[in-house]
């Protein structure tokens, strides 16, 4: 009978003890996405720090009308807003935050501090530039940063397996020698990668909307907006449509290889006739081949020339300017050296010096300059008077000869 008894409680326990523990775990999920998904939102209200470990300084988004404050916590989003304790401090360890976002209202912020792991992303919708000086921003996948309505500033290492995808009409300017491993995108905007810093480990695709400026040195680059700076860059793939622009008005720009595509676009600048290729004139060098194997007099590539009243011009002088130059020029024999190659560029000259063009225009021609293959623009001047009689001359000459 106690045999008996004892089983009928067991089979009635077993049951209940299973639905409280898929309660309570039903409970603890729910529970746990609850505090996950809370926004804490920035007061800055502490008399003495802007530490973000300070209740103070934070109120829950869903309770900001009662003014109740609430330590922040881990996995929190973080909103940022109004003027008080512009420049705060994380002291916090090993924290993760989602979503990192500069509302309308917000001042110019610069957040300092310890290391975060991101796993969502960061928006400035307010219009002054928002700055990050962490120690590093971790990224285990894709993490979008949206330069919606003011630039950003990311004085952090950008470190871990994932990726960075640029968003947003403003810049976003990174400062570091970033390791993050995944793919950079830039969909709109500018990615500027200031003198020093680096993204080598990546490789950054620009789509049509978008920029990269590299003063400091990138990865495999491939370009179907606008590439400029005068940094370097790894194996750069300048797509049709996509737009290079050396240097900084103007520059050199350095790659590892590069291959141009036809209805690409190269925008030179010069600002004086006699300087030196990369400092008064823009120049792309190549430390191996240049391919310019697509590029044909039916498929060309864009070159069009920029400049505002040129140094040291003489109307009566031929120019020579090398824009680029590379260990070999890829392709058929058409581009050995000592070849006049203009037919393969649509040349556009009306920027070049306030449109006071040569009298016979452009020419491009390839050729050598020590071990390295070269392009160069040439600047034709109409005939002096003086060839001209010499020509005249030398006609008549031919003609008598000829009788």
């Amino acid at each position: 009978m106690v045999e008996i008894l004892s089983n009928r409680l067991n089979h009635r326990l077993v049951p209940s003890l299973l639905q409280y523990f898929a309660l309570f775990t039903v409970f603890t999920i729910f529970t746990h996405q609850e505090a996950a998904s809370q926004t804490s939102t920035w007061r800055g209200n502490h008399a003495n720090n802007g530490n973000w470990s300070s209740a103070q300084n934070w109120t829950l988004q869903t309770q900001i009308s009662n003014n109740n404050l609430a330590p922040v916590t881990n996995g929190d989003s973080l909103l940022f807003q109004g003027i008080k304790k512009l420049n705060n401090i994380n002291d916090l360890f090993n924290y993760s935050f989602a979503n990192i976002t500069f509302n309308a209202t917000a001042g110019s912020f610069t957040l300092n501090g310890n290391a975060i792991t991101l796993t969502g992303s960061v928006n400035n919708n307010s219009s002054v530039t928002q700055t990050f000086k962490l120690a590093a921003l971790s990224f285990a996948e894709t993490r979008t940063v949206n330069a919606a309505a003011g630039d950003i500033h990311l004085n952090s290492v950008i470190q871990g397996n994932g990726g960075l995808s640029k968003t947003g009409a403003k810049d976003l300017f990174l400062s570091k020698n970033n390791t993050y491993l995944g793919a950079t995108t830039v969909s709109s905007g500018t990615l500027v990668v200031n003198a020093g810093a680096s993204i080598t480990p990546s490789t950054t695709t620009v789509e049509s909307e978008g920029g990269l400026k590299v003063n400091g040195a990138a990865g495999t680059v491939i370009v179907n907006g606008r590439l400029s700076g005068s940094g370097s860059v790894g194996a750069l793939s300048l797509r049709s449509g996509g737009t290079l622009a050396v240097g900084n008005s103007p520059g050199l720009l350095s790659a590892s290889s590069a291959t141009w595509s036809p209805n690409s676009n190269f925008e030179f600048e010069i600002t004086n006739a006699s300087g030196t290729a990369g400092t008064s004139w823009d120049l792309l060098s190549v430390a191996g081949s240049l391919d310019l194997t697509t590029i044909s007099s039916t498929n060309k590539m864009n070159l069009k020339i920029l400049s505002t009243a040129l140094l040291n011009y003489n109307s009566n002088a031929e120019y020579s300017w090398i824009f680029a130059q590379a260990a070999s020029l890829g392709g058929t024999d058409s581009w050995l050296s000592g070849q006049d190659v203009t037919d393969r560029f649509a040349i556009n000259s009306t920027g070049f010096n306030d449109n006071n063009q040569p009298g016979r225009g452009f020419k491009v021609v390839t050729g050598t300059s020590g071990s390295l293959a070269t392009l160069s623009l040439i600047a034709i001047p109409e005939p002096t008077a003086g060839s001209l009689l010499l020509l005249g001359i030398a006609v008549m000459l031919g003609v008598r000869r000829a009788r």
